[in-house]
């Protein structure tokens, strides 16, 4: 459910960019330039984390690979990029 959210946030976010775009592109080219990328940053060895100070060992193991998520726009020379992790 979450995700559904966020996605519908990127859209929305994505359609009004690509109007707001329109009204740079006045002057411009108006070429609008989109690129996406998905990288895993998930650690390949166990490390110690971050707020368990408790905790005496590192980490055992993966349950959920990482992933760091990049979008972005680029409207004459005006950038816009939207990362999550």
């Amino acid at each position: 459910m979450k995700e559904k959210i966020i996605f519908r946030k990127i859209i929305i976010f994505s359609l009004l960019f690509l109007f707001y775009g329109n009204t740079l592109s006045v002057c411009g080219t108006g070429e609008l330039l989109v690129g996406v990328s998905k990288v895993d940053i998930t650690p390949k060895t166990s490390i110690h984390m971050a707020g368990y100070g408790g905790r005496s060992v590192p980490s055992q193991g993966i349950q959920d690979p990482l992933y760091v998520k990049a979008l972005v726009f680029d409207v004459d020379g005006y950038h816009v990029a939207i990362i999550t992790c």
